[in-house]
Parts: structure tokens; sequence; C-alpha cells
């Protein structure tokens, strides 16, 4: 087994020896026919583990001359500093695949050596070799596939399949992010016989909707970002930093003429104000009965200047002592806030493992609308990762989740995981102890660590990047996400049921879009409703009873439903018909009655009832040319524009009658008595 290891690490070194410089076949030792044969037994092996398919293998080919060339044309601009940093870069990334491959030696040596201090050799002589038993064999196939995933750092090939169906579908989506889609098809309604009824033109919109909610966080004192607003269900805005004493912001927040307070409005995102407290801020505040008082009653009119929504509670250091205050606090500003807006959104920041217990979850959710568990603020400990999503621990994603909704029984839709856009960095001391731990942005890991090579680790779900020495001790490890981790994270928030996922924080990522993507392939998926059904039997009949008829009920329909998508297919021409029609009725009317009351006066016998008339249709003129008008899609903010308000006509139409009315009455009360009064002598 040993020979075996020897020979590969050769073949290794040889591989990594040709890129600099050829070898002459001089100087290749040779070596005896039964070496040969274990060395192509074994190199049989590695080529099946490495063997890709032709048309895999061709564009693996292809890409990695793309790479070769890319590097190559860099290189010619590169600095003596920057070729330096480069050359290290590739130095250290040969030293982790050495340091892994000595590591995976090491593991066989003991391996193998514990089982030779187990062997038992019975006295008066020594014990013949024999030929290794099953058992052996597979040891001997697990150390090669061990040393297998060690050269290839547990990278994985993707499935090209599964690859084209999400660029497919991120072509589509990112299609229906500028614009919805209009499509058009036709129904046919039949009866037994085959014989052809009815035919409809269908039309059809594909939008995009949320499959759960995607929540941003943003800092306030940040600089402009382009950020597709449209992959966020909500924009959490961290401005307001509370101080304890007071109840006020410590900060001055002003978002009413900021580009983001016109984006997320013109986007249709719900803009939340988050309240940020220390440890010492909160237990001051939450015992202060003052700052309280001052902070719900100030805090409506700060929403209403801002032009928030709602607002998420981010306190640290809640313990069980200011559990019962954070409630009382808790109930009191839901009450106030949603008086003056039935929409206020309260939501609260709760930590991943609440070991203080400080917050009774069956107690606050009559008042909260969403709790957000936190995996951005825990440190954790032993050089792990930010937020693994399984782990023997007691702070991984599928734990924490899990024994908050066993509290009480909760309903999984109003849990949000926040995850972080950003790793850790750990020093990996000589003890093999991780020291040091550094946070460091997405962007930052992307371009500080472009070229070393990344693994994964299947049970948190978590990307690693290892640095090591010239002897292939690890010296560095960090942790973070990428597409790929966070795209198993995303799955399980919506296999489980929660109400979604919360980003922090959206500048992490600058200048990469791949965390981007990875949010609209999971949360945006296509929505198709149907907008209008044209009966195309009757499209282009202007005539008949059967034409009367069917206007007068869609008409009738319609007036009682304006926000039905129905009112795209309303057709006007008929009530323009009737309206022209009563205009003439109502002025020859006028003009005869004028006409006789002229020439005749009071002793035309026919005055009182043809005036009734006259009145009676000029009612039913204004009642119906009321109606054009209400019908009229381009009208906004009346009737059955795009953005209707579901009221039905009778009702607004009653109203406004009403108002004519009771104007009408105040006038005969009010104003004619002063202007009769005035007028005596």
């Amino acid at each position: 087994m040993i020979k075996r290891l020897s020979i590969i690490i050769i073949i290794f070194m040889g591989i990594g020896l040709t890129s600099h410089a050829q070898v002459s076949p001089k100087n290749v030792p040779k070596v005896t026919e039964q070496v040969t044969k274990e060395k192509k037994s074994l190199l049989k092996r590695l080529s099946d583990a490495l063997k890709f398919t032709k048309n895999a293998r061709q564009k693996e080919r292809v890409r990695i001359i793309a790479i070769i060339d890319t590097m190559l044309k860099d290189s010619l601009f590169l600095s003596g500093k920057e070729y330096s940093q480069s050359q290290k870069m590739l130095k250290d990334s040969l030293w982790a695949k050495l340091g892994n491959l000595q590591l995976a030696i090491e593991k066989i040596k003991a391996e193998q050596e514990k089982q030779r201090n187990n062997a038992i050799v019975p006295s008066g002589g020594e014990t013949p070799p024999k030929e290794p038993e099953e058992d052996e064999k597979v040891n001997n196939d697990q150390y090669i596939e061990s040393l297998i995933n060690a050269i290839l750092g547990k990278e994985k090939v993707p499935d090209p399949v599964k690859a084209t169906e999400r660029r497919q579908q991120l072509a589509l989506i990112k299609k229906l992010l500028i614009e919805p889609a209009l499509y058009k098809d036709t129904i046919k309604h039949e009866d037994k016989t085959g014989k052809l009824i009815h035919l409809f033109e269908r039309q059809r919109t594909v939008k995009l909707k949320h499959a759960a909610e995607v929540w941003g966080f943003l800092p306030s004192n940040s600089s402009e970002i382009e950020l597709n607003y449209r992959l966020y269900s909500a924009i959490v805005v961290d401005g307001f930093v509370l101080n304890g004493a007071t109840g006020r912001n410590m900060n001055n927040l002003q978002l009413d003429n900021s580009e983001l307070y016109h984006r997320t409005k013109a986007m249709g995102n719900s803009l939340i104000l988050s309240i940020n407290a220390s440890s010492k801020e909160t237990n001051t505040f939450l015992q202060s009965s003052f700052a309280q008082e001052q902070f719900t009653s100030k805090i409506a009119a700060t929403l209403a200047a801002n032009h928030m929504d709602g607002l998420n509670i981010q306190f640290s250091g809640v313990n069980q002592l200011l559990s019962k205050p954070l409630v009382k606090f808790i109930s009191n500003l839901s009450k106030t806030c949603k008086k003056t807006s039935k929409k206020f959104s309260l939501n609260i920041t709760i930590p991943a493992f609440d070991v203080e217990k400080g917050y009774s979850i069956s107690t606050l959710s009559p008042f909260i609308d969403k709790f957000l568990i936190d995996f951005t603020q825990k440190l954790p400990e032993n050089g792990q990762p930010l937020a693994p999503l399984k782990q023997q621990s007691d702070y991984s994603i599928e734990t924490c989740v899990s024994r908050y909704l066993s509290a009480g029984e909760q309903n999984p839709a109003k849990f949000i995981i926040l995850l972080p856009f950003y790793g850790i960095k750990w020093d990996i001391n000589e003890m093999g102890k991780a020291t040091n731990p550094d946070i460091l942005s997405y962007s930052r890991i992307r371009s500080g660590y472009q070229f070393v090579p990344v693994t994964y680790d299947q049970q948190t779900a978590n990307a690693l990047i290892e640095l090591t020495d010239s002897t292939g001790k690890p010296h560095t490890k960090i942790w973070f996400d990428d597409e790929n981790t966070l795209g198993q994270k995303f799955d399980f928030a919506l296999n489980d049921g929660l109400g979604g996922v919360a980003i922090s924080n959206l500048t992490a990522d600058v200048g990469y879009g791949e965390l981007s993507d990875e949010l609209a392939y999971k949360f945006l998926v296509p929505d198709t409703s149907t907008v209008a059904e044209i009966d195309l039997t009757y499209k282009n009949q202007k005539f008949g009873w059967d034409y009367i008829v069917r206007n007068l009920k869609t008409y009738f329909f319609v007036l009682g439903n304006p926000c039905h998508y129905t009112h795209d297919i309303v057709d006007r021409t008929l009530l323009s018909y009737i309206n022209l029609i009563l205009i003439v009725i109502c002025a020859i009317l006028g003009f005869y009655c004028c006409a006789k009351i002229r020439s005749e006066g009071n002793d035309w016998a026919y005055k009182k009832p043809l005036l009734i008339i006259t009145g009676f249709m000029l009612f039913i003129f204004i009642t119906c040319g009321f109606a054009w008008i209400y019908l009229d899609a381009d009208i906004p903010w009346f009737g059955v524009d795009n953005e209707c308000i579901d009221m039905p006509f009778l009702i607004l139409y009653l109203i406004i009658l009403i108002g004519i009315a009771l104007g009408i009455i105040l006038m005969r009360l009010i104003l004619f008595p002063i202007v009769r009064q005035e007028d005596t002598p």
C-alpha cells in the first residue's frame, strides 16, 4: 500500500514539474514489472474517478484554455508587486493540495500502524504472509477514495441538464422583471355533437410573484447602490439607534427625498424601519416607562414623515428579567401604531438560540407579524461557520427553527431566517486552534481569494477556503455562503413553509450578481392570470336584440363589480347610442316646454306633466352619462381604471345624490334666508 502511495506522489510531482521543465527519458528510472502492474491498476482507479463524458471533457478543455489565455493576457499588464501576489496565491493553492494529500497519507499510515500493533503473532516463529482478505481490500478502496477526494478538493461537477434548466429559468425571470408578458389564445365551446357554440379569445398575463417573502437589510448611511428592488418584498432600513434613557433616535434619519424611498415606492416594496439598541440601552429602555411613552408617542410621526410601512425591533441583551417588560412594550406599541394604519407591520428580530430566555414567543405572537431568526450576530466557536444548515450544535439553522416552532405550536409562516451575505475568517495557530475571527463581505472574499480553491461542507452547507503554509499545514480558514450553499438554505425555508428569508446586508455583494440570481431563481415564480375573455362570436356584431341584451347584462355586472377583469371587454358603443338618444329627447322636450310656456304661460294645460317628464328624462340622461364616464378605464381613481376602488356604481351614485340633496337643503335653510334678510329694506 505504501508503494502505491509513493507512486501516486511521484506521479503528481511529475505532473507539476512538467509544467515548468521537460524531463529527459534518460532521467526516468526503470521499475520492475510487478510495480508497473500495481501502478497501472492504481492509475486506472484514479482515471475512473476523474473520468468525464466526452462532451463534458471537451467543454472543460475549452474552459481551461480560455482561463489560461486570460491569465496570460492579464499577466502582461501586471506590475512587479501584482505579479508576486499572483504567484503567491498560486503557490498557496498548490501547497493546499499537497497538504490535503499529505494528511490523507498520514491517516493511512496511522491506520496501518494500528492494524500492525493489533496483529497477534504466535510463538515459535514468524507468521507467513497471507493474501489480503476482503475487508482489507475494502479498506484499501476507501483509502483510495479518500485520497481522490483530497486531490479533487471535494469539488463536484455540476449537472449540465440542471445548469441549463437554471439558466433558462433565470432568463425568463429577468425578462419578466422588466415587464409582464401578454399571451393570447382561443377557447372553443362545443355541444355534444361537436358543433361550435362560442369561440373566446383569452388574454393572459404572466407576472412574477414571491414564493415567500424576501427582506433585504440596508444601512441608512450607505451610499446609493444599484439594486434590483423587484427581488425583495421589503427593504429594512437600519437607521434608528435607540437612546434608552430618552426613547429617541441617536441618528438623524431623513428618507423622504432619498433615492431609496422613491425606488421602493415605485417598485411596490414595503419600507420597514429597524430599531436597534445595544444591551445597555435595551436594559435602560425596558425599565423606563418615560422612555417607552416618548418612543411610542413619536414613532408614528417618524414613520409617517419617512413613509415607512412598519417597524423591526432589534434589541440586544434581552434576558429573562426583561421578558415581561418587553411584552408590555410590544403590546402598547402594536395598539398605538395600528390605530393610525391597519396595514402597519410590527416585527421583531430574535436570536438564533435564546439562551437567556428573554423572548416568550407564544406571548409575543398576537402582536408580532414576523419573527426574524438572526444567524448573523452570534460568532461561532472552534473555527465553525456563521450559519450552518445542519450541525451537532445548538446554533444550526435546522435546530434553531425546530426549537422555535415547537414552542407552543407556532405557525411557520410567521418566521423568517436572517442570513448573512458575508463570511467569517479564522486564524489557525500552531496548536490547530482557531482564533481571531474576522467578518469578510462576499465581495471581499471573491475579489481577494478568486484563485484559491473552494471546497464545500455538505453537512453545514457552507463554502470553505483553506490557506496552508509550505508544509501543508493550514493557517487560515474562511467560511462563507455562495450561490450553491445559499440555494440549500433557501430550499429549507421554502420546504418547511417558513415565511421567507432576510438578507444582511445588501451592500455585501456589490459587484457580483450570483447571490441575487439565486434569490430570483428560488423565490420569484411566474404567475399566470386571465385578464380578458372576448367572445369572438359576437365581436363584430353591432346591432340586433341579442347584442342589446348581452351588453345590458355586461353593463349591469361591471357597474356592480368595477374591479373584475371583465371591465377590459366592456363595449360602450350601445351606451353611447343611448346617451345620444337621451340628449336629443331632452333637447326636444326642453325647447317645446320653453316655447309653450312663453306663448301660453300658466294657461298651458299640460305644463306640469311635461315638465315632470322632461325632468325625469334629464335624470335618466345624467345617470346614463355618469355610467358612461364610470366605465371609462382612462379616467384615474374613478370607476374601472387599472387602480380601481372597489365601490359599486349604485353606492357611489347615491353618495353623490345625497351630497347634492344636502347642499340644496342647506342653501334653502341657511343661505337663502341670509340673502333675503340683506335685501329687506
